[in-house]
């Protein structure tokens, strides 16, 4: 049984929003957000060459001809951010470089391949956007009791293998439009990893629209990550800002490094080139492994339990994918899977038949009522 959003009461962490500049890389600024989102601590990033990557540094200045790591340490979370010259070119990176920026692996299918080059060539991508500060202390997202009930569709793959290390997928992002007369609509789209059974460990990265606790965000589209296992849950940590649009094609990550036991989180937005991203090896003072659970990968759409969701007609889904330990990127649905179907209030939602897209990629939640 999934387990997404659990009551406040069990150990919830201090929610942080990533304040995002939507810029090339090549803007390397260390400037501040002239406000902080209210009951919100900016925290500035400890920067330098990032020495570790796989694109050998020649130099100690700061600049964006020089691959930089970004560090910041603060509630128990120690965040960190991977950012690749402003020149890098994922189109003739290496395997290793993909991997560590947190790109998903180059496929040898051709149709694949053609699919991934077009995502990751100069059309779709320009740059990683360079976090400038994080704002930790916003009371979070509001919790709506157990989430055990059907408040959530979509696919989950369960090939009993153990072993998967990363789930990324794309959605087009629903407009607000035809909001539901109910004071809290929230809707969420993500792809995590584990969350299904047992301990019910969970690491996801999405999408949400509607939250009113996301900084920044009026209620509008924003950025989240979130991490919990059966004990410990770390509210939905936000990244604010105007990167994402209704209408967007939005891509994002959730991958699981098992040689350094760190999580690493990624968004794409496919429509406008921006690319975010960032990792942690400890969470709110705990391993990131004690998060990680590498039997499922989840591509889930999620009605806030106990809040309306939004009338969208539909949310259409798209090149689904997993990997697994062994680094090959496998079609989300040519492995084992099942769905998932809302019934929370009243029957709100339906999908393809998951049997129907064995070795596909896609999918499409129609949302039909409050």
């Amino acid at each position: 049984m999934v387990k997404l959003r659990s009551p406040v009461g069990i150990a919830a962490a201090t929610v942080v929003g990533l304040v995002v500049v939507a810029a090339p890389s090549s803007a390397v600024s260390t400037s501040q957000p002239a406000t902080d989102p209210a009951g919100c601590t900016s925290h500035t990033p400890v920067t330098a060459v990032d020495r570790n990557s796989p694109i050998a540094a020649t130099s100690g200045v700061i600049a964006s001809s020089q691959p930089l790591i970004q560090n910041w340490d603060y509630d128990g979370t120690k965040f960190f951010q991977r950012v690749p010259p402003a020149a890098w070119n994922p189109l003739t990176a290496s395997a290793a470089e993909l991997a560590y920026y947190d790109i998903p692996a180059r496929p040898t299918v051709p149709e694949n391949l053609t699919q991934w080059s077009d995502e990751w060539g100069p059309a779709h991508f320009r740059g990683f956007t360079r976090l400038e500060s994080i704002c930790s202390g916003n009371a979070g997202s509001l919790r709506y009791g157990s989430s055990s009930g059907g408040n959530w569709a979509g696919i989950v793959d369960d090939g009993s293998v153990g072993d998967y290390t990363q789930a990324y997928a794309g959605v087009t992002e629903p407009g607000t439009g035809d909001p539901c007369t109910k004071p809290v609509a929230i809707f969420d789209s993500w792809a995590g990893l584990g969350g299904f059974a047992g301990a019910g460990n969970l690491l996801q990265a999405g999408v949400t629209v509607g939250d009113p606790y996301a900084p920044s965000s009026a209620g509008g589209d924003v950025a989240f990550w979130e991490a919990l296992n059966g004990t410990t849950q770390i509210n939905p940590q936000f990244l604010p800002g105007d990167f994402i649009a209704p209408g967007d094609d939005i891509h994002f990550s959730t991958r699981y490094d098992l040689a350094t036991a760190t999580v690493l989180f990624s968004w794409h937005n496919y429509t406008n080139g921006v690319t975010v991203s960032g990792g942690t090896g400890t969470i709110g003072g705990y391993p990131a492994s004690a998060f990680y659970d590498g039997r499922y990968a989840d591509f889930i759409n999620e009605q806030i339990h106990g809040a309306a969701v939004r009338q969208y007609s539909s949310v259409p889904w798209h090149d689904a994918g997993v990997t697994r330990s062994n680094g090959a990127p496998i079609l989300a649905f040519a492995m084992p899977h099942f769905g998932l179907y809302s019934n929370d209030n009243g029957p709100t939602t339906q999908h393809l038949n998951p049997d129907s897209t064995s070795g596909g990629t896609s999918f499409v939640d129609a949302w039909q009522a409050c």
